[in-house]
């Protein structure tokens, strides 16, 4: 999947705020439309940044709340999306505390403290993608965890 950052050249970030003659706009295209700190800047982890993600976050919310209510194909995620025998153990552990080790079960340790288990259902995953490609193509800033995003390295999901 590609990067879902918007690179600029803008060196300096600026906070849109509706005294800039923006209130026509929605906070979604107010969001779509933010210069982005530049790449250099996120990776070198610029004092702008942190600024900008602080000033811009009010209206970075309001633009997803707006999105949700403004996409009607958006994939439903819910437990389906979980691995069915994962799923049932953790319902029978809720129910049964006694029962949680069946949960613990499903997971190997592959290395101290690494562990691995299926936590997806395979015939599922298609619709988590479609999900985060549509978050993707929302074109909304994302603060991208540093490590991943940034150094474009993503978790397979399969």
């Amino acid at each position: 999947m590609d990067t879902i950052i918007r690179p600029t050249s803008t060196q300096d970030t600026q906070h849109h705020s509706h005294h800039d003659g923006d209130n026509q706009q929605s906070a979604l295209q107010q969001a779509r439309n933010l210069p982005l700190p530049s790449k250099s800047d996120m990776l070198r982890r610029a004092p702008s940044v942190e600024h900008f993600w602080h000033q811009n976050s009010q209206l970075l919310e309001q633009a997803w709340t707006e999105w949700e209510t403004t996409e009607h194909d958006l994939p439903v995620l819910d437990d389906s999306l979980f691995d069915p025998t994962l799923r049932d153990a953790v319902t029978q552990a809720w129910r049964t505390p006694s029962t949680e080790t069946a949960v613990k079960n499903l997971w190997q340790e592959i290395l101290p403290d690494v562990y691995q288990g299926q936590l997806f259902d395979p015939a599922q995953l298609s619709t988590l993608r479609r999900y985060l490609q549509a978050i993707a193509d929302a074109n909304i800033p994302i603060r991208p965890p540093y490590g991943i995003a940034l150094n474009s390295t993503v978790m397979g999901l399969c």
